[in-house]
Parts: C-alpha cells; sequence; structure tokens
C-alpha cells in the first residue's frame, strides 16, 4: 500500500522563497522523524551503533544509500513567489509500512507556528489517503528530471531496484516492466546539490528516453515518484511517451 499525503498551504501576506515549498516541506518533515527517532544525536547515521533500530534510518533507506520510503512531488520549475492569499499544494508519497508515520504530518506542520522559512501561512487542509496505484502500457517513458545513479543501484534497470527496495524494506509492491529496454538520446545534465538533515544529494545525472522493446505495463507509481536516487526529491520524473 502506498499512503498518499495531500497538504494545502496558503500564504495570507504572500510569500518569496529561496528554494521550492514542497522541498522545505521535505526537509521539516525529515528533520522531525529524525527528533522523534533518533536516540544518538551527537553520531553520524553511518556511524550510530543504534542505527539498526532507527526508524529515521530505516525510512531514509539507510540515510539515502538506497531509495527511501518518503517521497515529495517535486515539479522542475515549482513556483517560489506567491501573490498575497495564494496557495500551494504539496504532495508526499509513503511507501508501504511507512506510511504510519504520515498521521504525524499535521502535528509537524503545527509545530512551525505558522511560519515557512519566515513567511507567514495556514494550513487549509491536511489529507491522508490510499494511492490508486493501477497499470498502463507503455512503448516510451521521456526522462523529464535527471535520472541519478549510485552504487548500490542496478546501472541498467533501476525499476528493478526500486521493487526490489520496495519489497523488501517496505513491504509494497509495484509492477515493473516485464520488456527489455534501453537508454536512448541520453544527455548529462549538472544541477545543485539538495542538502537534507543528514545528508546532500547529488541531482546530477541523465535525461532522455527509456524505449522498450515492445508494449509493457508500469505502476503508475513511478509516474509519482520518479526513478533513481533523487526521486524522494523531484529527480527522476517520468511520463508515458508512446511516441517513437
Amino acid at each position: 500500500m502506498i499512503t498518499q499525503t495531500k497538504i494545502r498551504l496558503c500564504f495570507p501576506e504572500g510569500a518569496s522563497f529561496s528554494e521550492a515549498p514542497s522541498l522545505i516541506i521535505y526537509k521539516k518533515m525529515l528533520a522531525g522523524i529524525k527528533r522523534i527517532s533518533c536516540t544518538n544525536s551527537k553520531s553520524k547515521c553511518s556511524d550510530c551503533p543504534s542505527r539498526s533500530d532507527c526508524r529515521y534510518y530505516w525510512i531514509t533507506g539507510n540515510n539515502f544509500d538506497t531509495v527511501p520510503g518518503l517521497y515529495v512531488q517535486r515539479q522542475l520549475f515549482e513556483p517560489k513567489l506567491f501573490h498575497k492569499n495564494e496557495c500551494c499544494l504539496v504532495h508526499l508519497f509513503w511507501i508501504g509500512e511507512t506510511g504510519s508515520f504520515s498521521v504525524l504530518t499535521e502535528p509537524f506542520i503545527e509545530q512551525l507556528n505558522q511560519k515557512l522559512n519566515g513567511q507567514p501561512f495556514y494550513l487549509q487542509s491536511c489529507i491522508n489517503e490510499a494511492f490508486n496505484q493501477q497499470k498502463i502500457s507503455v512503448r516510451r517513458l521521456k526522462i523529464l528530471s535527471p535520472v541519478v545513479k549510485g552504487r548500490q543501484m542496478n546501472e541498467s534497470d533501476p525499476f528493478l531496484h526500486m521493487r526490489e527496495t520496495f519489497q523488501t524494506r517496505y513491504q509494497a509492491r509495484c509492477e515493473i516492466p516485464d520488456s527489455d529496454f534501453r537508454w536512448t538520446c541520453c544527455l548529462t545534465v549538472n544541477t545543485d546539490p539538495v542538502r537534507l538533515p543528514t545528508k546532500t544529494l547529488s541531482c546530477s545525472g541523465h535525461v532522455g528516453f527509456i524505449e522498450f522493446e515492445h508494449e509493457t505495463s508500469i505502476d503508475t507509481l513511478f509516474l509519482e515518484v520518479g526513478l533513481g536516487l533523487s526521486s524522494c526529491i523531484g529527480g527522476g520524473k517520468i511520463e508515458a511517451d508512446n511516441h517513437l
């Protein structure tokens, strides 16, 4: 099961941010989970003797060494400037058993005392609901933001890596393509890294297309959370593109 949290923030005086509000909320959520989970704040996650029992370490995929269990749907060109009374939507996705933490979203936001990085806001709504996973048929996928690979991610098949991690670590199932595919028209894109509470994630990777040998089915979850090691912060965003 996948839990989706839909957050609607409104800015009564308008607001201006240096980074996307969705990313700010994601960082605040991680910081909140770490605050209630960590029993050894003076130690780095990778060196902590308690890491095997730490819920923060679990949710973040061993401190982002692999794909985590919490994602934010961040757009390529997300607005950072808001006019008076304008609102923004933030979507979080909790994979499998991490969904039990979704009930903490509203309390964590309320602890911000209606200030998001110094900008006044009010929480209009915060809804937790099951994400309706479906299968769609595709022949080609367009990569909209860089897919970041790493030493623990299968270089040729990130779908397989994510499915295995979701299933073994978070007890969530998702459909992956059953057809061989190839990366085409790939370009390397260098973007600024993103600093999270306990790790800085590289966002530089490849954009282009993924072409399958024949029409295949894919879980719509991938269209929401993306592919690769930076997909939790909006990297590896893909969309169906069947025009070859």
